[in-house]
């Protein structure tokens, strides 16, 4: 049987960052008011397009989406008289010649979520109209730092052995007591094998992407 003693735990830093709104809607707002307050000019024969996506892995979650969705009637608010639509659900194409697109992704860093948005005249680049970043924070403190262990890397023991002994290893480290540690099923959501290729990180950076996108302190390696 493994003792504890036997365990060795690599732990990685994220570190939090400000936030311009305490909530999401705050930050949509935000980011929806820029978009009229300023000097930019949209054309009242322009549609404009909406798209988030996850900043690292540039595909759309379920995350994308809700910010994508309440983006959406954010800006509805600010530009009743536009056509708006969520280019995920636009149908036969969009004429790019008559279309603004507000190109939008999100960051998880810990507890914050900084919020990037540009819009551009066309699909394919043009004329860049404005810009905007904003910030979120999405959980209260907590007492204990969450860290999240990922799973062993060995070539030579087959899936199956990797999963359990890297439960071991998290189990061993919460009962330490010093942690509250991230579940096995949250960290079996993660890919990554395709945050690698999608983000070209290495192996410590890809923990630390990880980490922001599972909402952890810290992210630890079971060696």
């Amino acid at each position: 049987m493994l003792k504890k003693r036997h365990f060795l735990i690599l732990l990685c830093l994220i570190f939090p960052a400000h936030t311009n709104g305490t909530t999401m809607e705050e930050a949509l707002k935000g980011a929806a008011k820029y978009f009229t307050s300023t000097s930019i000019k949209f054309q009242e024969s322009h549609m404009i397009v909406i798209n988030v996506v996850n900043y690292h892995t540039k595909r759309k979650d379920q995350t994308a989406k809700l910010i994508e969705t309440d983006f959406y009637f954010e800006l509805e608010k600010k530009f009743p008289k536009f056509k708006l639509i969520l280019q995920s659900e636009a149908i036969g194409g969009i004429t790019s010649k008559d279309a603004v697109f507000i190109k939008g992704s999100y960051e998880p860093r810990g507890k914050t979520i900084i919020l990037r948005f540009q819009a551009v005249k066309g699909l394919f680049g043009g004329e860049i109209l404005g810009q905007v970043n904003m910030a979120y924070s999405t959980k209260k403190a907590r007492k204990k730092t969450l860290v999240a262990v990922l799973d062993i890397e060995a070539k030579t023991l087959r899936l199956e052995q990797r999963k359990i002994l890297s439960d071991v290893f998290r189990t061993a480290f919460g009962d330490i007591g010093a942690f509250d540690m991230a579940s096995s099923s949250e960290i079996d959501k993660m890919d990554a094998d395709q945050i690698q290729v999608a983000s070209g990180c290495t192996r410590d950076t890809c923990a630390t992407i990880i980490g922001e996108q599972l909402g952890v302190d810290r992210v630890g390696f079971a060696l």
